[in-house]
């Protein structure tokens, strides 16, 4: 890993054409995962061990700072954000309640990349019901986004960034 800014971030590249590669020689446990979330990975999605990517980047983020992964597709880089979130969410000293309002916002480019992500998500959290995801994605009833914004979700994905802006919930400081 090569160091990208002066915050004690990283930058992970990982470029692999060999399958043996791609994965690594550790387990999700040994990162610093919740035991609960490293089964739900193996049940849910059928990850035995992480990805080189994985390996790298989730003890980088679960360190509190802040990483930029490349890497090509299937490398596993949606677990490597998802997981450190939902790890620190549910290992919270209370129980984070749906009324708390939102703690993570994922931005993703595309329709597409958020339902993945989405699908992901619910899947990781099946295990901890009391954390509630969501996604926004614009182009459908802001009354009706709002208002799912309003019951509550911990761990939000949004699609666009400008519409955020829009409906006055994200703010710059």
């Amino acid at each position: 890993m090569e160091e990208m800014n002066k915050n004690n971030g990283r930058r992970v590249e990982a470029e692999s054409n060999n399958h043996s590669e791609v994965f690594a020689s550790c387990s999700f446990s040994s990162l610093g995962l919740h035991p609960t979330l490293c089964q739900q990975l193996k049940e849910r999605l059928g990850f035995e061990v992480p990805t080189q990517v994985q390996a790298q980047a989730i003890p980088v983020v679960l360190s509190g700072r802040h990483v930029l992964v490349n890497a090509a597709t299937g490398t596993g880089k949606t677990v490597a954000y998802l997981a450190p979130i939902i790890h620190q969410l549910q290992n919270s000293h209370e129980r984070v309640q749906r009324s708390d309002g939102t703690f993570a916002l994922v931005l993703v480019p595309t329709r597409e990349l958020c339902m993945q992500v989405h699908e992901i998500l619910q899947k990781l959290l099946h295990r901890f019901h009391w954390i509630v995801p969501g996604y926004i994605m614009g182009g459908e009833n802001r009354s009706k986004e709002k208002a799912r914004l309003r019951k509550g979700r911990n761990c939000c994905l949004r699609c666009q960034i400008t519409e955020l802006i829009t409906y006055h919930f994200l703010i710059f400081i």
